[in-house]
């Protein structure tokens, strides 16, 4: 059995940093610590057929490090994987909330409600998703302000997907200034995330990807025509 999981390991592209018989120890727990250090996904400890004493259970837990055990080896493969998976998607979350993504909407005329400190106005989303916080440019790359505060029907969210009209609230904004009805604003996106954003894959759909691009164009634009 030990050596069926090693080799089932193996053909997962997993290569046990120890192989042995007998109860699961502090030990065990001791030397996926180190490795968890270097690779979460990795630091983990399978054991197949035995019994998991309370006081190494309560180590592994003080620690972050996860024991998968069972009497089917299958199982503790299957269970591994979907928790390797809810590790990434949980990583991709946490890169997501730290960048801006891609976002196009347009001031609606006859919908000011405050001219400025801050700016509150209705808008429309064209593409992309409204969210509290993100910077809001021109068309020409100029910032105007960042967004503190967007309502949907009177009531607050955190953030507008396409389609749907909202008021935001934009902190530097001033109506007549550098807001106008009708103009079309995008979130400003810093230089070095866009590479980020692209490596992260499918988390943008292809016009989100084609408008994440435009917006690379506008700030590369306006960098140029400030030099």
């Amino acid at each position: 059995a030990l050596e069926a999981l090693t080799v089932l390991l193996k053909n997962e592209g997993l290569k046990a940093k120890k192989a042995d018989i007998g109860k699961i120890t502090k030990g065990d727990v001791a030397e996926a610590v180190s490795v968890k250090e270097k690779d979460e996904t990795k630091g983990v400890i399978f054991g197949f057929n035995v019994k998991v004493d309370s006081e190494v259970m309560a180590e592994a837990e003080k620690f972050g490090v996860r024991i998968f055990s069972g009497n089917v080896i299958y199982r503790i493969l299957e269970d591994y994987a979907i928790w390797v998976k809810g590790v990434k998607e949980n990583k991709k979350k946490e890169k997501l909330s730290a960048l801006t993504m891609p976002l196009k909407m347009r001031f609606l005329s006859g919908f000011t409600f405050r001219n400025s400190k801050p700016a509150v106005v209705g808008v429309k989303v064209l593409e992309g998703k409204l969210k509290n916080g993100m910077r809001i440019m021109n068309e020409h790359g100029k910032i105007i302000g960042k967004v503190v505060g967007i309502q949907r029907k009177n009531e607050g969210i955190d953030q507008a997907s396409k389609g749907e009209e909202v008021s935001a609230s934009i902190d530097k904004g001033v109506v007549g200034r550098n807001l106008d009805e009708n103009q079309v604003l995008f979130s400003y996106i810093p230089k070095n995330q866009f590479a980020e954003i692209t490596e992260l894959g499918d988390v943008l759909n292809s016009d989100e990807k084609e408008l994440l691009e435009d917006i690379r164009a506008i700030i590369i634009k306006n960098k140029e025509a400030e030099e």
